[in-house]
């Protein structure tokens, strides 16, 4: 299962029933945003959280203002860290081309998480 251990969110947003709801719900895989990455490996874009049929903090994410988000898959060699999970008030179509790119970020922080270090560079 999955858990929320740490959160960040701009001032606005301190103390948010979002956040509390977040912390008090338990993610299996495949169920809403953080399990829907887990489930697939896969990063994911949902351009309107409120309209999205599996994403149980709809209700809390609708009284926040909030809308679009995408979160990613934090992994290793096989093995899942976590899921980093980023939300905004800002409705945002989906950019496809981005989805690649927070993956590999998530390897990187995988990988460190790992004890693996940067991945080596060109010299």
């Amino acid at each position: 299962m999955l858990r929320v251990r740490q959160t960040w969110c701009a001032r606005a947003y301190r103390s948010t029933g979002f956040e509390t709801d977040s912390r008090a719900h338990v993610f299996l895989p495949g169920e809403g945003l953080p399990g829907r990455v887990w489930a697939s490996r896969r990063a994911v874009w949902v351009e309107d959280v409120r309209v999205e049929e599996n994403f149980p903090r709809h209700d809390a994410a609708s009284r926040e203002g909030l809308s679009a988000a995408v979160a990613f898959p934090l992994q290793w060699d096989g093995k899942l860290y976590g899921v980093l999970e980023f939300y905004t008030d800002w409705l945002r179509t989906p950019t496809p081309a981005l989805l690649p790119v927070f993956e590999r970020l998530g390897e990187e922080i995988g990988r460190f998480m790992a004890g693996h270090g940067a991945a080596a560079g060109p010299e």
